[in-house]
């Protein structure tokens, strides 16, 4: 069964790739018609698509765990074609991470502030949330193969903000309170660093 998805992903790449390409387009959409609720006179869209903001941020960071497990069981020496599939759709994976995080933080937070007005003051949560998001879009820009051309071996340094961003999403999570997606986060950036001190060590 696994090596039949397997090798039906690999074989329509391109099917799936389109998939991808449609559920973008979706986001955006979603996104824009949210975006308007924010500044509607009546706040009744708004209240319907605050809910649905919440959960793409959930959403998101599920996605951002998919992202980083292939690295993370890598350092481990472990392979499985699971692991193999999220290689092949890593960057539209990450790419669909972004847009989701993108509409959280913009639906949630940074679009209600803007409205407010002036003094546009942020909770310490939200101070790592748009941090993360701050390097996130770095990240969201430089995913494609032409910017990994341009830039060389400093696309690789580049996209080691990752490390950052895991720490910024934990306590962009654990400052609002204990929940599944905060010991999510914890569980994520224990696993990275057991990881790359697993690997550090088995160079010695």
């Amino acid at each position: 069964m696994l090596n039949r998805l397997f090798q039906t992903a690999v074989s329509r790449k391109i099917f799936v790739i389109r998939i991808f390409y449609l559920l973008w387009l979706i986001i955006l959409l979603l996104f824009f018609q949210a975006a308007r609720s924010v500044f509607a006179v009546n706040i009744s869209a708004y209240k319907f698509w605050y809910p649905l903001a919440v959960y793409s941020g959930k959403l998101s960071l599920i996605f951002f765990i998919i992202v980083l497990l292939p690295g993370i069981f890598n350092r481990f020496r472990i392979r499985h074609k699971i692991l193999g599939l999220i290689r092949i759709f890593r960057r539209h994976l990450g790419i669909t991470m972004f847009l989701l995080a993108f509409t959280h933080g913009l639906i949630v937070s940074l679009l209600p502030k803007i409205k407010s007005g002036p003094p546009y003051a942020l909770t310490l949560f939200e101070f790592f949330g748009s941090f993360s998001l701050f390097f996130l879009f770095f990240l969201f820009i430089t995913s494609n193969d032409l910017s990994e051309k341009l830039l060389k071996i400093w696309w690789y340094r580049l996209h080691r903000l990752v490390y950052l961003i895991m720490w910024l999403i934990l306590f962009h999570t654990a400052l609002q309170r204990l929940s599944l997606w905060s010991l999510l986060s914890a569980i994520l950036v224990t696993a990275e660093m057991s990881a790359i001190i697993y690997s550090k060590l088995k160079k010695l």
